[in-house]
């Protein structure tokens, strides 16, 4: 029999305190479908991921797991370190386990930028019969580089990233092995993400 440390009683308190403040913060949540998803957008840092999920959400109730604002919820004064970042996602793939457990539809908000950081999803989405669903979302550099500078410029997102960091970030995208959609966020998105909800609606 498996002994049980301290240190792994602390961590499964700490998790399903932080699932639970990240569910609640979904309220109410979306209805239950036939035949959830789970949409994995992939995309360095103003790339537009999270204009793809705002818009996604806008058109259709579905669960909307965005790393920053998870990190938030139970970090008063986040330095975007790797290990509060392992922390916001484990927490992000944690609720999404639970919300495709009660059939709810997923997006999930945050880099995963290689496909050692998107395997969990991939296997969370098989685990649940869920619909897979990997939006690459993409856009100029030149834009990018200019959503990153109005970022930079913002207080509560000073902290967060600088172009050096979006650089170094960009540099580790790996090439996508499943089946994936593709968005170029300079232009209007309004077809795609149509289209997009039309799909989900059917599940």
């Amino acid at each position: 029999m498996a002994l049980i440390t301290n240190g792994e009683t602390d961590s499964a308190v700490r998790d399903r305190r932080d699932v639970d403040r990240v569910l609640a913060s979904l309220e109410p949540l979306p209805p239950e479908r036939a035949w959830p998803a789970l949409l994995v957008l992939v995309g360095p840092p103003g790339s537009g991921k999270s204009t793809v999920a705002r818009a996604l959400h806008q058109r259709m109730a579905l669960a909307v797991l965005d790393l920053d604002t998870i990190r938030a919820l139970f970090i008063e004064h986040p330095d975007y370190s790797f290990e509060e970042t392992r922390r916001a996602m484990r927490a992000a793939r944690l609720a999404a386990a639970e919300l495709l457990e009660r059939r709810r539809t997923v997006v999930i908000d945050a880099p995963n930028l290689t496909e050692w950081e998107r395997q969990p999803l991939y296997s969370l989405a098989a685990q649940h019969g869920a619909r897979l669903i990997v939006v690459q979302v993409t856009a100029p550099m030149g834009l990018v580089q200019e959503r990153i500078r109005r970022l930079i410029r913002s207080p509560e997102q000073a902290a967060g990233i600088d172009m050096d960091d979006h650089q170094r970030m960009a540099g580790r995208q790996e090439p996508i092995t499943r089946p994936h959609l593709t968005v170029d966020t300079s232009r209007d998105i309004r077809s795609f993400v149509e289209g997009l909800v039309l799909d989900l609606e059917e599940g």
